[in-house]
């Protein structure tokens, strides 16, 4: 049983820059804000009496405490622990807190793992504490989720607030710092989602490892440069070209046949509702038409000119 006792405490009096508790992380504040000012503080924080006397160490409460600093106040309800908990019980106390309340942002997770690291053995953490932050019991999981902390306060900011998918920011750790500045700095401009996000990180890595450039050459180089600060393009339409480009410098054999066949498509003029699909990575000699209609008369007119566009247009021409 958890014994406390419930006092008003000066700010002053709580050392704010400890950490040793603190899981939360980068989770915007305006709500909590506009609730305490709206009707106070509602939940008390939790301390308890730090060595140093008449100071107090924050156990849960964190985005609390921050938001009433930032309303100027003086005072704040807390309740003080006055049984003699060992710190990793404390520490528990805010996972399951914070594991009740909320849904853990991956960073979080990370951190909550981390702190319990000094407390529990790395199968212990897996096989009884994963399931509780509500993941699997599996090594491959807990790997994925620390080394997120090995990136920079800004890039774990992007991935708390789904700007970064966990899953690229995973793959960010195989490239230098300024390199996963540049490259986030080029997600956030194209507005990227995650497979895009995926697809332009594996281009820039595998252009950059054979060609021997840095990322950040690749992404200030002019071509890029030119598209980014063209202000007639809207966002996709920047995106789109930035793709195309880095796909030319990735597979360029490849991208010539794409642009062979979108020719002949375009000079073959078909009918609405036909359209031509290559081979993927045009391996293979087998193409796939496709028409669409709704009525019989309509699909023996479409076909009729059909042939006669292609008969005409092409002649003897093949796609190779």
């Amino acid at each position: 049983m958890v014994r406390t006792k419930q006092r008003q405490i000066s700010l002053a009096a709580i050392d704010l820059r400890d950490e040793t508790f603190q899981i939360s992380f980068g989770r915007p504040l305006e709500a909590l804000r506009e609730s305490i000012r709206a009707v106070g503080l509602l939940n008390p924080l939790v301390v308890r009496e730090s060595d140093r006397k008449g100071r107090y160490q924050i156990v849960l409460g964190f985005r609390r405490v921050e938001v009433c600093r930032a309303l100027r106040q003086k005072e704040v309800l807390c309740r003080v622990l006055v049984s003699g908990l060992k710190e990793q019980e404390m520490l528990l106390m805010g996972v399951y807190d914070a594991v009740a309340s909320q849904r853990l942002n991956p960073i979080e997770t990370a951190r909550a793992l981390e702190r319990l690291g000094k407390f529990f053995t790395r199968g212990q953490l897996i096989e009884k504490y994963l399931p509780v932050l509500g993941l699997g019991a599996s090594g491959e999981v807990y790997t994925r989720y620390v080394q997120l902390l090995r990136l920079s306060k800004s890039l774990q900011l992007a991935v708390a607030r789904e700007q970064l998918a966990m899953s690229v920011a995973g793959e960010f750790l195989r490239i230098a710092q300024a390199e996963r500045s540049s490259l986030f700095d080029l997600f956030q401009q194209l507005r990227l989602g995650v497979n895009l996000q995926k697809e332009f990180f594996s281009l820039c890595f595998e252009i950059s490892r054979r060609d021997k450039i840095s990322i950040i050459q690749l992404v200030q180089g002019a071509a890029l440069r030119g598209i980014l600060k063209n202000a007639r393009l809207s966002v996709p339409q920047k995106a789109a070209l930035v793709r195309d480009h880095l796909k030319r410098l990735r597979y360029p054999r490849l991208s010539e046949k794409e642009r062979q066949f979108k020719s002949v498509v375009k000079r073959l003029g078909l009918v609405p509702g036909a359209a031509l699909h290559a081979p993927p990575y045009f391996e293979g000699t087998t193409y796939r038409m496709e028409l669409r209609f709704e009525t019989y008369a309509e699909l023996r007119d479409r076909l009729v000119q059909l042939q006669e566009r292609v008969t005409q247009r092409l002649g003897g021409e093949d796609f190779g």
